[in-house]
């Protein structure tokens, strides 16, 4: 069986370079948007997903994986900024930041998953 892959290269030395942490850019309208995220390691799916209706629990995937945020900020009604992390994506209500949330944890289960063409292998 031979598994191609898109995420992990090969060095110089013919071994696997393993770099689980990436750069990830959730809005393609707002590329100054960047989130520093870490893959999802072998066996380490079952942490995020429930055993009663097999869902997934994106808060705790996405608090875990995603270790910094960059390229947004928040203003209040009186002008003030804070700069965003992961925490506040989290709690804040927002239909955007719930965007930002289900699109990483979409793509770290995806980037975990076989490939159509793996599979075929």
């Amino acid at each position: 069986m031979k598994i191609k892959t898109k995420n992990f290269k090969v060095n110089d030395a013919g071994k696997l370079d393993v770099e689980l942490i990436h750069d990830f850019y959730p809005l393609e309208e707002y590329p100054d948007v960047k989130l520093v995220c870490e893959h999802i390691r072998n066996a380490e799916m079952s942490k995020y997903i429930s055993a009663d209706d097999k869902s997934f629990d994106m808060e705790k995937m996405f608090r875990q994986k995603v270790k910094s945020v960059e390229g947004i900020t928040i203003e209040d009604e009186e002008g003030r900024e804070i700069v965003c992390n992961v925490d506040t994506l989290i709690k804040l209500p927002n239909p955007t930041f719930s965007e930002i949330i289900s699109s990483t944890c979409a793509h770290l289960i995806q980037s975990y998953t076989l490939t159509e063409a793996e599979r075929k292998n």
